[in-house]
């Protein structure tokens, strides 16, 4: 229903006016008449008068029966809810404080609620035109008529004093998504009862975002706040403004047959490996689009080998970006919110699908689709080498080698060094197209992304900020910034860690203390009081599910996701307990190994030498990661790998840096990603200062990782850790040189380097940043067969052997020995039996 209704009739306001309506909720005007003389004598004067008078007074009886029930029990959704309560102060409603001015100077505006004889109660209200009037009201006991109602209606009067020409609009505000209203207003005849109705739902145009280019829908107006309605004039001076019948009708209609409508396929010619989606709109609204108990939607996917994927829907409100004149990022919402199913082809050939609908009625609905994939170039989904679990691979066979730096949010908030780098807080998604184009040019293939409370979190508390609507009910400005940065990693070939919680969320307090915030909390309106109950409460579990559910419908389908990392050091916890722990990660695992269609890797995470046993042995998890937070990286790496290799999975070093200065962080990340590299982890290590990697213009050092490995495929090595000897000749300084790396019978990566610069004296120094030429040495290793060996020397920082130093040896058995040349810093070797 569109447009809007309206029907004047002149009343003089100095005289009470009679009713004449039998109907006190009439639409089509009111059949008001002044009491003049003619009008009694024609009505009342004879004997046909007394008849109809008669006639008149029983029908006004049985509408004032109806009227008084509904007023009076206003929780019931008769077929009109009147929205006038006399048993409230001033029915209910209050002076509206973003508009209204005072009747006075002296005065501050008036609201009465009068009882005319036989009428239902009016609004009696002083205004002060020109200034607008504004009435507000909390959405409590009629807020399912606000929610499910299908017009708005009101009888208005305002008196001559107000102008030729007034007009009347409401106007709604949303805790999320701010003030609506409708637009265009009503006009209205001064003098003359005028009646007004506004169409509520959501197929129509008339209601406008005042803050974005939102559409109104029917489920945001399920979720209002409050509620208003506004008088305006362009002149005139104080006046009085009468309301009456305010009302809703059509909130008791029986909800429409489930079904979707609007359903189309996009992109219209799909092809393997790139992400297709369903998008629909529902014929019902939902209190709660986001909870699968309320509406539950999947789409049983068959492609062409029978192969048959369940996928999750879920509900989805569109953004745009735009960057302003200082460099922010601004978002606004824009379109109608709705309902999506994202599916990534891993086949061509011919597909169907069919949709499936559920909801709490018990009511369902399927709908089939059939489409056609065109074949393209696809390295599948990231998964554990099936051949190697403690390596990588695509499904398509492809080695992956993570070489990572994360990015965890726009900027990182913490000075913990001298050189102040820009902070890009306020650019938002602009930050990510900075830093992931820096690193893709660099050859960075891997990245770090948390799902925290200040940048890509779906669950947190509403008096943390407006946009977070509350627990069990998910943030789409963040999930939309989430959309944005894996589209552009998937773009740019970069693949994503998505770490889910981190541990200040789950701190009272100390450092990083987050509780008091989260919306778990019972204070911001959660389900427990401790943070150390969030993994064991089975209504707070509930909840994490049904979020594990939606990002895996809303994400599941993208290439760009290497893992879901479900706790950023989980160790840091308020009243880490590990048995409580360890069952919270089966389960969890369990279930977004269960929901996501395409299973991607899940894992956690600990801070240096405090992984849980219990929890990282469990085979759900399925790469071993910690944190190396350490002077000397090079003895960290070798303590990570040799506590974690127990597992038989994937070892990584999913974070590391530190420094108070450029150089310090400069000797720290280089020693990391070397150290690293000739070790049998599944990656280098990921550094956390990515602020510094790009003003510092330290992609380099990754470039040159890259180069290194350029071309390798570790799995089936069986590398170990190697123990390089180096001989001393007699009054030596045996802090020359120091080595470390990892073997086969037949292959070898060796790291050489100067400790002065990489190894420290004391824990907690730094090394020294002092240059020194490192004379030849003799380095010697065992293990490795008889066989014709090249020996290949590689300037680390460059990123590229040193072709007049590459050696060919004759390995006859026992040791083998060969000779470093004299270097700066470090120099890499990579020993290859011909």
């Amino acid at each position: 229903m569109n447009g809007s209704w309206s029907r004047s009739e002149e009343v003089h306001v100095t005289q009470p006016p009679l009713a004449l309506s039998f109907d006190p909720f009439l639409k089509c005007g009111t059949g008001t008449l002044a009491g003049h003389p003619s009008a009694r004598s024609l009505l009342f004067g004879d004997r046909r008068g007394r008849l109809c008078r008669m006639f008149c007074s029983q029908l006004s009886l049985v509408g004032l029966i109806v009227w008084v029930a509904a007023a009076f029990a206003p929780s019931a959704l008769a077929s009109e809810y009147s929205l006038i309560f006399p048993d409230q102060p001033n029915g209910g409603w209050g002076v509206d404080p973003n508009v209204s001015a005072p009747a006075t100077e002296s005065s501050s505006l008036r609201i009465e609620v009068t009882s005319p004889k036989n009428e239902p109660p009016e609004l009696l209200v002083s205004a002060s035109f020109p200034s607008p009037l504004g009435l507000l009201r909390q959405v409590t006991d009629d807020s399912e008529a606000w929610g499910k109602g299908a017009t708005a209606w009101a009888e208005i009067l305002v008196s001559e004093e107000g102008g030729s020409w007034p007009s009347a609009q409401l106007v709604a505000f949303h805790p999320v998504w701010g003030w609506f209203s409708t637009e265009p207003t009503r006009q209205l005849r001064p003098g003359r009862w005028t009646e007004v109705g506004w169409n509520l739902s959501a197929d129509n145009g008339d209601w406008v975002s005042l803050e974005s280019r939102l559409a109104w829908n029917d489920t945001l107006r399920r979720g209002l706040e409050q509620v208003g309605l506004r008088v305006y004039s362009d002149q005139g001076k104080p006046a009085q403004v009468r309301i009456r019948r305010f009302r809703i009708e059509g909130a008791d209609e029986p909800a429409p047959p489930l079904e979707t409508r609007f359903l189309r396929l996009t992109p219209e010619t799909p092809q393997r490996g790139r992400r297709v989606e369903l998008t629909f709109d529902l014929s019902r609204a939902y209190d709660n689009p986001f909870d699968p108990d309320e509406i539950r939607i999947d789409a049983l996917f068959t492609e062409p080998s029978g192969l048959t994927r369940t996928v999750p829907g879920f509900y989805y409100q569109g953004f745009e970006r735009r960057r302003l004149p200082d460099l922010t990022e601004q978002c606004e919402a824009v379109g109608r919110a709705r309902w999506k199913v994202r599916f990534t082809p891993t086949t061509s050939g011919h597909h169907t699908a069919v949709l499936m609908l559920r909801d709490a009625s018990g009511d369902t609905f399927e709908t089939q689709i059939k489409f056609d994939v065109e074949d393209a170039p696809f390295h599948g989904f990231l998964q554990i080498d099936q051949d190697d679990p403690t390596y990588l691979s695509f499904t398509s066979g492809e080695f992956y080698l993570p070489l990572g730096l994360i990015v965890r949010s726009p900027a990182d908030d913490r000075r913990q060094y001298d050189y102040e780098f820009e902070d890009r807080a306020a650019q938002g998604t602009y930050a990510y197209d900075t830093y992931f184009q820096g690193m893709a040019d660099a050859g960075i293939n891997f990245s770090r992304v948390w799902m925290a409370a200040w940048w890509t979190a779906l669950e947190w508390s509403h008096g943390y900020r407006r946009d977070y609507p509350g627990l069990g009910r998910y943030n789409q400005l963040n999930a939309w910034r989430m959309d944005y940065v894996l589209d552009l990693a998937e773009e740019l070939g970069i693949y994503v860690d998505i770490t889910l919680h981190n541990h200040g969320q789950f701190r009272g307090s100390n450092f990083d203390s987050e509780w008091y915030d989260n919306a778990y909390y019972s204070g911001q309106g959660g389900v427990v009081d401790r943070a150390e109950e969030f993994w064991t409460d089975p209504v707070a579990r509930s909840y994490v599910r049904k979020r594990l559910r939606y990002l895996a419908a809303r994400w599941g389908s993208s290439p760009a996701v290497a893992w879901w990392e479900m706790c950023n050091e989980v160790d840091l916890v308020s009243e880490y307990e590990s048995t409580r722990i360890r069952d919270w990660h089966r389960e969890m695992a369990r279930y977004l190994k269960e929901v996501d269609p395409w299973t991607h890797i899940v894992t956690t995470h600990y801070t240096s030498g405090r992984f849980d046993l219990s929890v990282m042995g469990l085979p759900e998890m399925e790469i071993a990661q910690s944190t190396a937070y350490r002077s000397d990286m090079i003895e960290r790496c070798v303590e990570m790998y040799t506590d974690h290799a127990i597992f038989g999975k994937p070892v990584f070093v999913n974070e590391f840096g530190v420094g108070q200065s450029h150089a310090e962080l400069q000797s720290n990340l280089h020693a990391g990603l070397w150290a690293s590299s000739v070790m049998p982890f599944c990656g280098p290590a990921l550094f956390w200062w990515w602020p510094y990697v790009h003003e510092k213009n330290e992609y380099p050092q990754f470039s040159a990782i890259r180069r290194f490995h350029e071309g390798e495929d570790y799995r089936g090595r069986d590398y170990h850790l190697t123990q390089v000897w180096l001989p001393r000749e007699a009054g030596r300084d045996d802090k020359t040189l120091e080595a470390i790396g990892m073997q086969n019978t037949v292959s070898a990566r060796i790291w050489l380097y100067d400790p002065l610069l990489y190894r420290l004296d004391t824990p907690g120094a730094f090394a020294s940043s002092e240059e020194r030429t490192v004379p030849p040495e003799p380095v010697v290793l065992d293990g490795l067969q008889p066989g014709e060996y090249t020996v290949e020397f590689w300037d680390t920082w460059e990123g590229k052997p040193i072709h007049d130093q590459t050696l060919r040896i004759r390995h006859k058995g026992g040791g083998f020995r060969f000779q470093a040349p004299k270097f700066e810093r470090d120099l890499a070797v990579k020993i290859e039996r011909e």
